[in-house]
């Protein structure tokens, strides 16, 4: 039976605090394609928050690359308390479990979870249980894990330029980035790689949507971020209210 949590309540439960590390926290790191997990019209479902950039990494992955069919999805609320994430009114109920909390979810699929409870997680609805929540393995799984059933020539990691993406992904994981690296990574281009969009877009994206840009002193960037704010998929993912 589908429930709602109750309002977060920091006095009565007090903030929530990341577990440490240690034995049975470890992340799940599933892969789709494979026989434990294959690939499945409507068998897998994305529990994701608006305000996570990995989380929208992968909500965006999914919407360039048409896997709607494959892959449903819903969104946590965007405040917690000690308990940890939650489903409430403001962003609607767990349609797969009916869950309160997204921890059930975690402990369902390894009884006695005590670890950090993150988005986004990768749900099998078949064998009621976790693929994946680890950020670095899902960013390579979208949209590579589908490459039986997507065109390569709208794929957004497209065999060929996957050595580029990795690249520019390692580029955007250094420290301090910021719009003067990003101006230049773009270098003039429509899109990062060229006249093409992929996964580099969305990479540098989740950064430069969660940044306040100062339009006049960078306006190629404010010219890519408002042209790729226009298009439905970029629309439909992104919540600046919530960054």
């Amino acid at each position: 039976m589908t429930a709602l949590a109750s309002p977060v309540d920091t006095e009565t439960f007090g903030e929530y605090e990341r577990p440490a590390d240690a034995p049975g926290r470890e992340p799940f790191t599933g892969r789709l394609g494979t026989e434990e997990f294959p690939l499945e019209k409507g068998r897998y479902h994305l529990y994701a928050g608006w305000f996570c950039p990995w989380a929208h990494r992968v909500t965006l992955s999914r919407a360039l690359n048409g896997l709607e069919e494959y892959i449903s999805l819903s969104w946590i609320d965007n405040e917690r308390d000690a308990r940890g994430w939650a489903f409430r009114e403001g962003t609607g109920e767990d349609p797969v479990n009916g869950f309160e909390f997204l921890r059930e979810a975690y402990r369902l699929a390894r009884p006695g979870y005590d670890g950090h409870v993150s988005v986004p997680l990768l749900w099998d609805k078949v064998a009621n249980t976790a693929v994946g929540n680890d950020p670095a393995t899902l960013a390579l799984s979208f949209p590579a894990d589908f490459d039986a059933v997507i065109d390569p020539e709208t794929s957004t990691a497209p065999p060929a330029l996957r050595g580029q993406i990795a690249e520019v992904e390692r580029s955007l994981h250094l420290e301090h980035t910021g719009p003067a690296e990003w101006n230049e990574l773009l270098g003039g281009r429509q899109y990062v790689l060229g006249e093409r969009l992929t996964e580099a877009d969305i990479y540098l994206w989740v950064k430069l949507i969660r940044f306040r840009l100062d339009d006049a002193a960078w306006p190629e960037l404010a010219a890519y971020r408002d042209r790729l704010l226009a298009l439905p998929e970029f629309a439909a993912t992104t919540d600046r209210s919530t960054y």
